[in-house]
């Protein structure tokens, strides 16, 4: 059976913004703070916003005694 992209999307939160940045710092640790078990970040994006990522992954899963895995997919344009 082929998953369409909408039928595989089912039951994932998406949030979305045109024109503005989500507030990684925020999200991350309130995912962190929320969750038992393992947690794991995946990130593809600019350069900036990967690096960012990576720092907060790092700062948060030392504060929160959590061991969070990150996933970086690189790309240049």
């Amino acid at each position: 059976m082929v998953k369409t992209l909408e039928t595989a999307l089912v039951g994932v939160e998406k949030n979305v913004l045109v024109g503005g940045r989500h507030d990684l710092r925020n999200i991350l640790e309130e995912e962190a703070a929320s969750g038992k078990g393992d947690m794991a970040v995946i990130v593809s994006g600019p350069a900036g916003m990967s690096d960012e990522v990576r720092c907060l992954v790092s700062e948060i899963s030392k504060r929160s005694r959590r061991p969070i895995k990150l996933i970086e997919e690189s790309f240049y344009w």
